[in-house]
Parts: structure tokens; C-alpha cells; sequence
């Protein structure tokens, strides 16, 4: 018997109306962010069809997944030969909380994820038998209709049964996606539009099953046994296919970090301790260490391990160089030092603590835990974090392991051998060893004129974004920009900083002459009787947002950055007639009478968008003439 063609006669949810129905597949769509979320979803599925077949099969039996992404035809196919669906199965699997997966047993169980991929694609089909009976179903249009909220005609599911089938169980779905269509169809998903600008390389494909899908099996990592093995393999634009390890990717398999690497703690505790040694013998790229698995939470306590590399920022971004990321994409993915979730062998992709808020030292640790199944009730349907509190407890495990005493003979912690990390310059080369490149870099440098303000710790022209941010940094602590406060800094956040501005009375901020004092309202909160000075907003925020770049015009070309959203661009110069005549910019002068920060010099427009400009050049030809005239 064909099932009926009309899904809302499976969703018995409320009233099952095509209202309601639309209602709960939009609130699951609209909760994913990632481009690779599709893939996600899919893996994670196949991985479960193929462990519950594993439970009755026998025990030669070998899970196989396959992977083919089709750019021209915008489409995305993944096949296994695990336990397959029968009829009635399908569109239960399709509607929102739909599910006949198990907490504690599969990774999926909530019924979200196949919804989300039909009702996010131009075209859903899936072929899947169990036990002997074939069945096929297709869907068009669908992300039309969701988008459209005038149209109450559910996509219909198109059938075709075949009982007696002598075929082996399995699934393949295929998608169509809309690519390049879904900002204007549903904004909350339009990170799919970037899907196949990384999609069809197969090293940067890799990378992303291996550390935010099901793909990436952790169990090795923790001595789990591998039951079945699971075989992978990819395929791009009909080539050829490749096979990939279905094991998660740790920063070990960098060719970088792979030529000073130790994976047994105890060896490099003793090279450690050997005072025979010089520190350069023992100085390394990473060290992998699992401690002991541990209890979380009070009430029901779960059991969670975890995996600790000291590998650095660096080897995590050796390793994404290695697999043709780009810039873009590792700024989407954001694998870096930090501690990593993931559930009973599959990662989550979620980074549960990325170090921002410590010390540089919590900053060397790369942390994979992985906990429990029961676990993942926590998760949302788009997989973005579980509650603060079981962060904090999971986090509190992993600092004790990091800073535990009880490594080899002299006792050291994680934190202690640390220091030996070897960490490269700008040129690839180590401390201490600047390398060729770098050498060259440092002579050039010395060879630029040298600006005009004596004593600096930077004397040059700065060059690069760094340098521009240690010249800042320099002539705030030396008092030359009093008043500036960090927030935060941060490399990795969308924006460099956010920063406080207060000054009080008794600095030398306010005086009519100075030709980067503070303008008439700040002195006038002054006459009437306060005592500090403050930069607030219309809404009373007492900090803002502050970008630094080599050149003002590097901002506007910049398309990641929104120049509405920042309040202050410290830059080392402009190219003027850049701005006003290729860019259409407007780069002003303030009236001193106006400046709310101090040293505030120039005013840039784009497209009716505004902000604040500290050009550093023309701070230091200020702060020089004044100690001159001095």
C-alpha cells in the first residue's frame, strides 16, 4: 500500500493545519546557521542507519557512506547502506518532532534534521529499502513554499513502493539546494548560498566532515572500538572518488605539528626532566594527552572524557592551511584552541569555551571532550550550545586537568610543559630563528623614514594591522590617548575591540588648546560640577566598537565589515583621493568643538554610513609639534 501523497496527514501535532504545519518547520529551519549544516544532518543520519543495522547484523558486516556534491546541478547526495526506512517511516521522519530514534542509543532523536534539509531545498528525494521493500519519494519546491507564507498547498510527496525487493537495506538523499536564492527566499538560512564555494574542494570538504559532522569519529580518540567500520569516500563534480578516514581531525595529522609531536606524556615528561638536555631538544609542536574520563552534573551525572593536544593556535591553523581552508571559511568554522564538544563520538561543532576570556596559556590547549548521549537533550535543533552551567562544570574538569601535577618524575602540569611549545614567527620559523623572510622584513622596516615622535616603541610607519594596534597601545600607555580602556581585543570576533573612554578632571584633556582634546559637551559636563567624563551612547552603552587597519579606505573595501557598526577606525593613514574619487568616501576633518574621544581627527562617510577616525599619522604630527613648541 503507497502511503498518502499528503504529509499532514502524518502531522498530528495541534490542529495539523498547512498554518500550523508551516509555523513548526519554519522555527526548526530558521534554528541552523552554517552552510554545512545540510551535510551535518545528513551524515549524522547515516551514521545512526548504520549503527542500529550493525545491533542485528552480522559481525563482518562494514558501514559505507558515500558523499557526491554537484555544483552545476546545485545538489548534494548522500548514500549508506544501514538499516534503510520503511514507507510508513518516511514522512514520520520528515515532519517537525517527527522521530523513531532513542535518546542514550542514536545522535539524532528529536525529528528536526530531515526536516530541516527537505523543507531547506528546491528539490528532496529519498530511495531507501528495508527489508525488501523499496520505496522512493520526492518533493519539490519546497523551500518556495516556506518562504511564500500566502501559499497553503504543502509540497505533496510523490511515491513509488516495491514490495520483493532483493536489494541490500540502505538510503540515499538526494537535495537540490537553492543556492544563491535563500537570502532573498529565507534570510535565516542564507548561509547556504556559501555552500558550494567550499563544497567542491575536496581537501577544504574533508576538513569540515571531519570536524563538524558524524564523519568525524571520535571514538579512537577515547579507545573505543570501532563497531562496524564505516568506509567513506567522496566524490566532487562526477570525478574521481577519494576516500577519507571516517575518524575526527585532530591538529596530529599536520604536517607541521607531525615533526615535533609526542602522543605519550609520560616519554615527553621524561625528556623533560633530563637535565642532560638542552631546551631546544626538548621544545615541541604538540603533545596529545586523555586523561581519565569524569562525572558531570549532581542529579544525573553523565560520564564525559576528554582528548588535550598543546598544539597552539598555530598548528590549528597549519592544519587548516594544509586542507585548502580559506580565510573565510576558518573564520565561519572557528577551529582553534579552546574546549570542543562532542557526543558519544560525533563532534557537535560546538566550541563550548574558546579561551577569549583567559590567559595566554589556556590559549596553547586544543580540547576535544566527548560526553554521553544523554547529553545531546540539551541541544537545540540547530545544534548551538548547551547550558551554561554544564559549560562550567566541563571546563572546570579540563582546567584541572591542564594544571594537575602528575607527569613524569618532577610532577609537572600540562601548563608547565607548555612553555616549551615551540611557536613561529611571521616567517614560519621559530622563536628566536626569524628565518630568512623575516630578516628581510626586519631590515626594510629599519629602512622607512621614521615619523616624528621620539621614544616610541614602534618608530616606523606601521605596515600591517598589528603594528598599527601596538602603536595605539603604545601611545595610550605613555598617557599621549589618555583615557582609553579595553574591553575586549580579540582576532577572532567580527570586529578587533570594544573599548570605554573616561576621563576625570584633573587630566590634561580638556584645555581649549590641545589639538586633540575633548570638544565643548565634554567640558560642559565638567562646568556643571561632574567629576569624570565618560563616552556613552543615545542608549546609554559605555562601550564601543573599534577596528584598526593599515589605511582608512582598507574599511570600506572590506565587505565583512559594516561601517555603521563600528564607532571608532584607528588607521595609520588614507589614501584620500582613493577614498573621495574611486570609493565615493567622504573623509573630513572634525571640528575640535565636536570631538567626543580624545584624538579623534577625521570623520569617514560611505553610502551614508559613519564613523570616528584616529589617524595615528596625524596624532603623532600633532603630539610632536606640541612637545616642540614646548
Amino acid at each position: 500500500m503507497v502511503p498518502a501523497e499528503n504529509i499532514l496527514e502524518t502531522y498530528k501535532t495541534k490542529s495539523g493545519t498547512p498554518e500550523r504545519f508551516r509555523r513548526d518547520v519554519a522555527e526548526i529551519v530558521r534554528s541552523y546557521r552554517h552552510s554545512w549544516d545540510v551535510l551535518g544532518e545528513l551524515a549524522q543520519n547515516a551514521v545512526d542507519a548504520i549503527q542500529r543495522h550493525a545491533r542485528t547484523a552480522d559481525k563482518d558486516y562494514e558501514g559505507q557512506i558515500s558523499i557526491e556534491i554537484d555544483s552545476e546541478k546545485f545538489e548534494v547526495v548522500v548514500k549508506d547502506n544501514g538499516c534503510g526506512l520503511s514507507p510508513e517511516q518516511i514522512p514520520v521522519a520528515l515532519i517537525p518532532s517527527g522521530s523513531f530514534k532513542r535518546l542514550g542509543k542514536d545522535y539524532g532523536y528529536k525529528g528536526y534534521g530531515l526536516t530541516f534539509v527537505c523543507f531547506s531545498s528546491q528539490r528532496f528525494e529519498i530511495e531507501t529499502v528495508h527489508d525488501g521493500t523499496r520505496s522512493r519519494v520526492m518533493m519539490q519546491n519546497n523551500i518556495d513554499w516556506l518562504a511564500d507564507t500566502k501559499r497553503d498547498d504543502v509540497p505533496k510527496m510523490s511515491w513509488d513502493v516495491a514490495e520483493g525487493y532483493d536489494g541490500m537495506n540502505g538510503t540515499a538523499v538526494r537535495v537540490r539546494l537553492a543556492a544563491g536564492q535563500y537570502e532573498a527566499k529565507f534570510r535565516a538560512i542564507a548561509a547556504l548560498d556559501g555552500f558550494f564555494d567550499w563544497a567542491v574542494q575536496l581537501k577544504p570538504l574533508e576538513y569540515v566532515l571531519r570536524t563538524r559532522t558524524a564523519i568525524g569519529c571520535t571514538n579512537s580518540i577515547f579507545g573505543r572500538l570501532e563497531r562496524p567500520r564505516v568506509n567513506v569516500r567522496i566524490r566532487v563534480n562526477s570525478k574521481k572518488w577519494f576516500e577519507i578516514p571516517f575518524r575526527y581531525l585532530l591538529p596530529s595529522e599536520c604536517e607541521y605539528v607531525k615533526k615535533s609531536y609526542f602522543d605519550d606524556i609520560e616519554e615527553y615528561a621524561k625528556r623533560y626532566a633530563d637535565g642532560k638536555l638542552s631546551r631546544e631538544v626538548k621544545r615541541f609542536r604538540g603533545i596529545a594527552y586523555t586523561p581519565p574520563a569524569f562525572k558531570v552534573g549532581a542529579y544525573k551525572p553523565f560520564e564525559a572524557s576528554s582528548a588535550i593536544v598543546v598544539c597552539g593556535r598555530t598548528g590549528l591553523s597549519k592544519l587548516a592551511e594544509e586542507f585548502g581552508v580559506t580565510e573565510s571559511l576558518r573564520d565561519r568554522i572557528k577551529l582553534s584552541t579552546g574546549v570542543h564538544l562532542a557526543l558519544h563520538g560525533m563532534p557537535t561543532g560546538i566550541t563550548i569555551d574558546d579561551w577569549e576570556g583567559r590567559g595566554s596559556f589556556e590559549q596553547r590547549f586544543f580540547v576535544l571532550v566527548d560526553a554521553d548521549l544523554v547529553l545531546s537533550e540539551q541541544l537545540d535543533s540547530g545544534r548551538k550550545g548547551i547550558s551554561s552551567y554544564f559549560v562550567t562544570r566541563i571546563v572546570e574538569q579540563v582546567l584541572n586537568h591542564i594544571n594537575a601535577k602528575s607527569h613524569g618524575p618532577t610532577n609537572e602540569s600540562l601548563r608547565t610543559f607548555s612553555r616549551m611549545m615551540l611557536e613561529p614567527s611571521s616567517s614560519g620559523g621559530v622563536s628566536g630563528d626569524l628565518g630568512e623572510d623575516a630578516q628581510t622584513y626586519v631590515r626594510n622596516r629599519k629602512a622607512r623614514p621614521r615619523h616624528e615622535l621620539e621614544g616610541l616603541a614602534i618608530p616606523y610607519a606601521p605596515v600591517d594591522e598589528n603594528e598599527v594596534i601596538a602603536l595605539f597601545f603604545d601611545l595610550v600607555g605613555r598617557g599621549l590617548l589618555p583615557g582609553y580602556r579595553v574591553h575586549y581585543l580579540s582576532q577572532y570576533a567580527t570586529y578587533d575591540g570594544a573599548f570605554a573612554f573616561k576621563v576625570s578632571l584633573s587630566e590634561n584633556v580638556l584645555h581649549p588648546g590641545h589639538p586633540l582634546g575633548l570638544g565643548d559637551a565634554a567640558r560642559a559636563r565638567f562646568d556643571e560640577g561632574e567629576k569624570q567624563y565618560h563616552w556613552a551612547d543615545t542608549k546609554g552603552t559605555s562601550w564601543f566598537v573599534v577596528e584598526f587597519k593599515p589605511a582608512v579606505q582598507d574599511l570600506v573595501t572590506d565587505r565583512k565589515k559594516r561601517i555603521d557598526e563600528v564607532d571608532v577606525l584607528v588607521a595609520w593613514d588614507a589614501d584620500e583621493d582613493k577614498l573621495t574619487t574611486e570609493l565615493d568616501a567622504s573623509f573630513e576633518k572634525v571640528q575640535p568643538s565636536t570631538r567626543r574621544l580624545f584624538g579623534v581627527t577625521h570623520r569617514l562617510s560611505f553610502e551614508g554610513k559613519e564613523c570616528d577616525c584616529i589617524l595615528l599619522r596625524e596624532v603623532i604630527h600633532k603630539l610632536a609639534a606640541r612637545k616642540a613648541d614646548r
